[in-house]
């Protein structure tokens, strides 16, 4: 865990960003825990204000449960997918969205026997592109160890959490 609060974490650039045009080719798939991130929109191209990510989960794919320093919303697009919000399970499919606000305890995975895809909007910007980078390259170098991996989320604002801290099952 990281010492400072988490909003303390949460920074973001005073500098309007310019309009851009950001062709999908120029964007890298990078497998992180099981699924698939892209970063369409990072957080130089928002003036640090967010990025935008778009998750392919294949079946029995999620996220371990945790909290982030800032706020977090999900567009599915297709497929079923499961979110862990505050202890509640909601199932969110094709059109649906899910907002998650900072320090909010959170969760996805995809439960049933079909791809989904998302999109992802963090606020953390920059730092949650760092921690997708960070544990695409741990897990290329076959660093599994939960520890390692808690350790590279912390780093970047995203406390890994006991499934007990929801009130109930992490997915």
């Amino acid at each position: 865990m990281h010492s400072a609060p988490l909003a303390a974490l949460h920074r973001v650039t005073t500098a309007a960003p310019a309009a851009v045009h950001i062709p999908a080719a120029q964007r890298a798939r990078l497998p992180v825990l099981g699924q698939f991130v892209t970063v369409r929109i990072g957080a130089d191209e928002s003036g640090g204000r967010f990025a935008l990510f778009e998750l392919e989960c294949p079946p029995g794919t999620g996220t371990p449960l945790h909290r982030e320093a800032g706020d977090e919303s999900f567009l599915v697009l297709e497929g079923q997918l499961t979110f862990t919000l505050d202890g509640r399970s909601v199932e969110a499919g094709p059109g649906d969205c899910v907002v998650v606000p900072a320090a909010t305890p959170h969760a996805e995975a995809n439960a049933s026997s079909a791809p989904a895809r998302a999109l992802s909007l963090s606020t953390l910007g920059a730092r949650k592109v760092a921690m997708f980078e960070a544990l695409a390259a741990i897990g290329r170098q076959g660093q599994f160890e939960p520890a390692t991996i808690v350790a590279v989320c912390a780093e970047h604002g995203v406390d890994v959490l006991p499934p007990a801290a929801a009130g109930g099952p992490s997915a």
